[in-house]
């Protein structure tokens, strides 16, 4: 009976210990593991590797989003492919796997620790595009083979040592920025621009970030830009929306033409200063045939100086063009019917407000009650050519619905 209590026993602890471990839900799992063949070498590399990842994670200010996951080997035995790999990252739980295998080998008399490592992002819940694109960029910055002297510890000589600060940094900023956390993201790759600028060795993995992080950094600033914009949007206070101005001034120090940038910057002159002539150069900076935020945005402004003349002929043509997403142009209808709300003598607007229900949304009945609006707001010598425009279209809608043409949605 004790013989047969002690084997249960340790068939149990060994059950227990070899248990796989997963993320849990809802958190971002970052899974990580080496199999060496020498426990000295595990040891180190747990050290000065692993440990190194975990303690970047554990830095994030949400790292409550985090789980870390450290991969038994007898799990990264079974990965003998990418989609191996893939499979055992969607076991974990996880949206990120580094694995790999380090091993000794003797050469010309010396001998000299071999590294291979490979990443493999999830598909999901990360949109499968962006993730292929990470994927790639995992498998571009893990060398397939880093051979070290074992004239030292491993991992212990500046070349190395340097290389995993280098891309951990990276990776998780990656990480980081997937997961919501755009803030520590951030610091990760600005510290990383000081590291690559600072840095001795050039290292083949430290040029390929180097070129990469101003993409990284264009991503973080635009992506804190909008969610002050959005904040904004939600709160009409215009202190969020100063709070945009330095991820703006960053992201036109490393992106100067970005075409997002510019429309952000162009929203900022006209909320906090009501600058449109600084805000119209920068639409005129983001010309486009493929996107036409910019020229709704310069019709807006154009309008709101009074120039309605001008104004209608960006309208027109900002009508055929592109819509980037589908609530676009109600957000536009809803900026304007703030800017109506806070400055009610830009009786004007009206006429924008007519231009867009008619042409775009093709609302008629909110057309003619704005069309009808302009023209009762306003005085019969002002905006003379608009006004006459506007009666056309008036006469028009009505001609349509006495015809059957179009039905109202509040008629019987």
């Amino acid at each position: 009976m004790d013989y047969w209590f002690f084997s249960f026993g340790c068939v149990a602890i060994w059950i227990y210990t070899n248990q796989t471990q997963k993320a849990s839900k809802g958190k971002v799992g970052f899974a990580i593991g080496i199999k060496t063949d020498n426990p000295d070498q595990q040891l180190k590399i747990k050290r000065d590797f692993v440990e190194a990842l975990k303690e970047l994670l554990n830095k994030s200010k949400h790292r409550y989003s985090f789980d870390f996951i450290e991969i038994q080997d007898h799990i990264i035995e079974k990965i003998d492919s990418p989609d191996a790999a893939t499979k055992i990252l969607y076991d974990l739980n996880c949206a990120f796997m580094i694995y790999g295998k380090a091993r000794t080998v003797t050469l010309k008399s010396q001998t000299q620790h071999v590294l291979n490592l490979e990443g493999v992002v999830a598909h999901k819940p990360i949109a499968s595009e962006i993730s292929k694109s990470f994927s790639k960029e995992f498998a571009d910055l893990f060398p397939r083979r880093l051979m070290i002297s074992s004239e030292g510890d491993l991992f212990h000589f500046e070349f190395t040592a340097s290389w995993v600060n280098v891309v951990s940094k990276y990776i998780i900023g990656i990480a980081a920025l997937l997961s919501g956390d755009v803030e520590y993201a951030q610091e990760l790759f600005e510290s990383l621009q000081v590291t690559l600028r600072e840095g001795k060795a050039e290292l083949p993995v430290s040029i390929k970030i180097r070129e990469r992080l101003p993409n990284r950094l264009r991503e973080v600033y635009l992506i804190r830009a909008r969610m002050h914009y959005e904040d904004w949007k939600r709160t009409k206070d215009v202190s969020d929306m100063e709070k945009m101005k330095p991820f703006l001034d960053s992201l036109d120090r490393i992106s100067p033409t970005n075409a997002d940038g510019r429309i952000l910057r162009s929203m900022w002159y006209f909320v906090v200063s009501r600058d449109t002539v600084k805000a119209k150069a920068e639409c005129l900076k983001t010309k486009s045939k493929l996107n036409v935020t910019w020229r709704y945005n310069l019709a807006f402004l154009l309008a709101y100086e009074g120039d309605l003349e001008k104004s209608s002929k960006e309208y027109k043509l900002a009508s055929r063009g592109f819509i980037p997403y589908p609530s676009f142009i109600f957000e536009i209808v809803e900026f304007i019917l703030w800017v109506l709300d806070t400055e009610p003598d830009r009786k004007q607007l009206y006429f924008c407000l007519g231009m867009i229900y008619y042409y775009v949304i093709e609302d008629y009945a909110l057309a003619l009650q704005d069309f009808e609006k302009f023209l009762e707001e306003t005085s019969s010598t002002q905006f003379i050519v608009q006004r006459a425009k506007a009666e056309n279209i008036i006469s028009e809608i009505q001609k349509d619905i006495q015809s059957g043409k179009i039905k109202l949605e509040y008629q019987a």
